[in-house]
């Protein structure tokens, strides 16, 4: 881990909050003050390229020495991340969109191989250990769920009229879905289906989405696929895994925090169910029976599933 001092106290202050989270998880304040002395050169410098390297670590073998330390200072990096995101930037959307998801999964998921570092090559003594993706996936999808919920548990705490903290939260999600949603469309133009009975209620959904969805990531998504050099097959497991592993975010969210805010602001949860009803059916389109019983598993609150 690259040394510095004053931030590696801060994560011992982190380090310590964990060990008493039971007493001190519904105290916001403490929360809030573990990133408060965080700025953008620490977080770009120094925790991002440390959490990296662990996440990197522990997915690359099972048999690591002292493997549930290296788990509580991932653990450690996240919450200290997520209270960084969540209470320090005044705009999150960018960072959290941008930088620790599709930049991630871009560069670490989508390519053929990822690259083991030095760093990485030292912990595992057995030759020829590698990163396994869906275990990293599934690592740092953990900290997207800490961000949803901090963020919603700050929006819902808030007693504000004009509640910042809920339209990040609405504005983060949306962003998450579209992205879910693009992974889907570029799994169904590596699919051999030829299409759907067009009285389909799903199928005319679907058509009618395509004429006006962003297709931007689509686009991307495919390109890096495509240059990955890797089978047809391996491409579409390759999204397959992304995608249930994202899925599986949207399950772990804290949906019923939101149900009083629903009650009050039905014009804007259903938004909300407007991207659920897109997302399955993209899913339905895929014909992909283990991801669309993935979707279903997601506890939806009922807001979302009303319109």
């Amino acid at each position: 881990m690259k040394a510095n001092k004053p931030l590696l106290m801060q994560l011992d202050v982190v380090y310590q909050y964990l060990l008493n989270f039971k007493k001190l998880s519904g105290n916001l304040d403490i929360i809030k003050s573990l990133g408060e002395d965080m700025n953008a050169q620490d977080m770009t410098k120094w925790a991002l390229p440390n959490y990296d390297s662990l996440i990197k670590i522990l997915s690359a073998g099972d048999k690591l020495r002292r493997q549930k330390a290296l788990g509580r200072l991932i653990a450690c990096f996240q919450l200290l991340l997520s209270s960084y995101c969540c209470c320090k930037l005044e705009d999150p959307r960018k960072f959290v969109f941008d930088c620790l998801l599709v930049k991630f999964i871009k560069k670490d998921i989508l390519p053929n191989k990822t690259k083991n570092s030095k760093i990485i090559q030292r912990f595992h003594s057995k030759k020829g250990s590698s990163i396994k993706k869906s275990k990293l996936l599934r690592l740092h999808c953990k900290l997207l769920v800490v961000i949803f919920n901090l963020k919603l548990k700050i929006a819902t705490s808030s007693t504000e009229k004009n509640n910042a903290h809920i339209v990040q939260f609405f504005q983060m999600i949306d962003d998450y879905c579209i992205y879910v949603e693009s992974l889907i469309h570029a799994l169904i133009a590596h699919t051999s289906s030829k299409g759907h009975e067009k009285g389909l209620a799903f199928n005319q959904h679907y058509i009618a989405r395509i004429k006006v969805f962003p297709d931007k990531y689509v686009k991307d998504i495919l390109l890096i696929v495509s240059e990955s050099g890797s089978q047809p097959s391996q491409r579409m497991k390759t999204l397959k895994m992304v995608i249930k592993e994202l899925l599986r975010v949207l399950d772990s969210v804290l949906w019923p925090l939101l149900n009083d805010y629903a009650r009050q602001h039905k014009a804007r949860v259903s938004i909300m169910a407007r991207e659920r009803m897109h997302i399955q059916a993209a899913l339905l389109i895929a014909e992909d029976l283990d991801l669309i019983s993935e979707f279903r598993l997601i506890s939806w609150p009922s807001w979302a599933i009303d319109l």
